[in-house]
């Protein structure tokens, strides 16, 4: 769900991928067959370092009432392929 400014009500997004339900464990799941793969796994350190950036960002930015300029960026994973039997990541 989502409502951007001068809407009245919040209107839902569309899910238009797979992984709808609750997938815990699936960033583990990518992480070991990236392993075996011998590829970068989608949630990696690069990631969680700006996912970090933009959360304190954030807060910093409300505190200050200023705007605030990232101190990082990070490659965009690949997303998952399309039509994935639901179990599997590749």
């Amino acid at each position: 769900m989502f409502k951007r400014p001068g809407m009245q009500d919040w209107a839902e997004i569309p899910l238009l991928f797979g992984y709808k339900e609750n997938s815990r464990g699936i960033g583990v799941s990518d992480m070991a067959q990236s392993l075996i793969d011998g590829r970068t796994h989608r949630a990696h350190g690069d990631m969680a370092l700006h996912v970090l950036d933009i959360m304190e960002s954030i807060h910093t930015s409300n505190d200050t009432e200023k705007i605030i300029t990232l101190s990082t960026t990070c490659t965009r994973p690949a997303p998952f392929p399309m039509g994935l039997t639901d179990g599997y990541i590749d």
